[in-house]
């Protein structure tokens, strides 16, 4: 069983090689793991959770990725949905799906929200307004954190 501190690392180091062909990992066995093969794995539990718990087929699935994740990563992300059975409605930024809960459930359907997230990727803030597009944003890797995320929405 790893600690909260290589769970970490191996979870930076999945969504980092996203898309990547080379082998993460290998197992006992000499099975070379690439990180779609991986994070398929992983989506594949978390999809019979869900259905689990729902008690019923999930028919679709909206996956967040962090703001700065390029095409690769989308790229990898949509492999691994599609290595695990996951039925992909759409890959959206976090921004974008924080964005849309606290709009879901009333807050801001008018003004302006801004969207700041402090993670292990770095600080980003989005600027909304209206739509699930962002009208600016920006990013700085070095203000990175180590262990936790911390999101703050503030509706204007």
């Amino acid at each position: 069983m790893l600690n909260s501190e290589q769970t970490e690392v191996a979870t930076s180091a999945l969504l980092t090689s996203l898309g990547d062909p080379q082998p993460l990992l290998a197992d006992e066995t000499g099975s070379r793991w690439p990180s779609a093969a991986l994070t398929a794995l992983l989506l594949r539990k978390v999809l019979a959770d869900g259905e689990t718990y729902l008690t019923r087929a999930v028919t679709g699935a909206v996956l967040a990725t962090p703001d700065a994740a390029g095409h690769e990563i989308r790229k990898g992300i949509r492999n691994a949905a599609y290595l695990a059975g996951v039925p992909v409605l759409d890959i959206i930024d976090e921004s974008v799906g924080v964005f849309l809960h606290y709009r879901a459930r009333g807050a801001g359907r008018s003004g302006v929200a801004l969207v700041c997230d402090f993670g292990a990727s770095g600080f980003r803030c989005a600027v909304f307004q209206g739509s699930d597009q962002a009208l600016a944003s920006v990013t700085r890797p070095e203000a990175a954190v180590d262990r936790q995320t911390v999101v703050l929405v503030v509706w204007v």
